[in-house]
């Protein structure tokens, strides 16, 4: 079996296939691509951690970086009492350990890696090049992740490609206690992407009116910028 097979039945979401291919190849669990390329962590970014599971369940020990993107507090602490250099190291395509536990939402994983001291400030070596805080506000990450991530550090003014704050996400998501979280932490209520949109641009955007109002509130400008423009 290749690990072309292995992929395309995970990007595909087929369990029984991929059940099949696991039990008539006891292997199977263990490959990875040429680049490093991970099947247990391309179901996850699937959003099929049924298929993640299924993989382990087939023999496959996760390693540092699956295991955070799995949420498996247990085994990361395992992993770092044997090496904490785990907290430098990025995947194959870029992430950190850290942005993998905003990410995904693993509010343990999170308190657990800052606590061994993981970077707040960490750049995804990727064309993402967000920070963890970015990573975790495009998850669901829940609003004390946010804050423990704030407390480390992280700043809530880092710009990811093209410009982009943690705000603007937020914005988008018309989330009030997490924009309040980030102005709290001096956010710029005013900062433009490299196109020029706001954070008010984007509550307007998805049509997050009580958003929009409350940015007004807290000192944003009017909307420079309309849907589809």
């Amino acid at each position: 079996m290749s690990f072309a097979q292995l992929a395309e039945v995970v990007k595909a979401g087929d369990a029984e296939a991929l059940r099949a291919l696991l039990q008539g190849d006891g292997h199977a669990a263990h490959a990875r691509g040429d680049d490093g390329e991970s099947p247990l962590l391309m179901a996850l970014y699937h959003g099929r951690r049924d298929l993640a599971e299924m993989l382990v369940a087939h023999g496959r020990q996760p390693d540092g970086f699956e295991a955070a993107a799995m949420g498996d507090v247990a085994r990361v602490q395992a992993l770092l009492d044997e090496d904490e250099g785990l907290l430098t190291r990025y995947t194959h395509d870029g992430w950190t350990v850290l942005h993998y536990a905003g990410f995904f939402g693993h509010l343990p994983l999170l308190r657990l890696l800052l606590e061994h001291g993981a970077d707040p400030h960490a750049i995804s070596r990727n064309g993402m090049s967000n920070t963890p805080l970015h990573a975790a506000l495009a998850g669901p990450l829940p609003l004390e992740g946010v804050r423990l991530l704030l407390d480390a550090g992280a700043d809530p003014n880092a710009r990811q490609h093209g410009g982009f704050v943690a705000l603007h996400s937020a914005a988008q998501r018309g989330a009030i206690d997490l924009i309040d979280v980030l102005l709290d932490a001096d956010a710029d209520v005013n900062a433009a992407t490299d196109d020029g949109r706001t954070a008010i641009d984007f509550a307007e955007e998805k049509g997050h009116a009580a958003a929009m109002e409350h940015l007004r509130s807290r000192g944003a400008d009017e909307p420079s910028a309309t849907p589809g423009d």
